[in-house]
């Protein structure tokens, strides 16, 4: 029996653990980008509202924040040649019942006056007191320009924190996803680790029923 638990220990080294790692390098930092701005110099934007602040040591994360200083409507701008995807690191204040989509939006520009509002794919990471979301954009054609709105949901002004922006030029960005079908709510990836551990699980039984039935077998041809 003991080469059967082994047999289920390399399944779940082999699957399940390198999809843990890899969800856990995303959350940390994007993969690979042409620009990456963890908000420790502001120098990196090149445009804000007066109400939005940068937070230099988060007491609640230890890490560097920006957000708002007032309930109103505030925004933030970064700059970069070609660009074309974008990936945003969201935090959101739990039990004040904040919808991401009407929290934050992003805008995409070529000359950085007139604007047009992205489709973005929010995914949740997960979290309890604090909710974690990865925004993410592909513009159609190039831009330079990238605006992040942080909108009036009617609560505290820190409730909705961004905690690091990633930025790809046409060379760099990842490609571009099938986006057909329900927008992406960040359920596909806990379904698919529970339909992993549900496969093992059900290949680990099968194992043992067998192993069972062998010795069964075994036991009667002896007697």
């Amino acid at each position: 029996m003991k080469k059967y638990y082994f047999i289920f220990l390399s399944l779940l080294i082999t699957f399940v653990f390198p999809f843990i790692g890899v969800t856990a390098a995303e959350i940390n930092r994007p993969d690979k980008p042409t620009f990456y701005d963890d908000f420790t110099d502001e120098t990196k934007s090149v445009a804000k509202s007066e109400n939005v602040i940068y937070e230099s040591v988060d007491p609640q994360f230890d890490t560097a924040y920006i957000t708002r200083s007032d309930t109103k409507s505030g925004y933030i701008i970064w700059k970069l040649d070609d660009l074309l995807y974008t990936n945003l690191s969201v935090v959101i204040y739990n039990g004040l019942d904040i919808d991401i989509l009407d929290a934050v939006s992003l805008e995409a520009s070529f000359d950085g006056e007139n604007w047009s509002e992205l489709e973005i794919e929010a995914s949740s990471e997960g979290g309890s007191e604090w909710i974690s979301y990865r925004i993410t954009a592909y513009v159609k054609e190039p831009v330079k320009y990238v605006k992040v709105n942080l909108f009036d949901t009617g609560n505290a002004a820190w409730s909705v924190k961004i905690g690091n922006l990633a930025l790809y030029n046409k060379a760099d960005a990842p490609s571009i996803p099938d986006t057909s079908g329900t927008p992406n709510t960040g359920e596909s990836s806990n379904e698919f680790f529970m339909l992993t551990i549900s496969l093992l699980v059900a290949s680990f039984t099968a194992l043992a029923k067998r192993s069972y039935k062998h010795r069964i077998k075994y036991k009667t041809l002896s007697i």
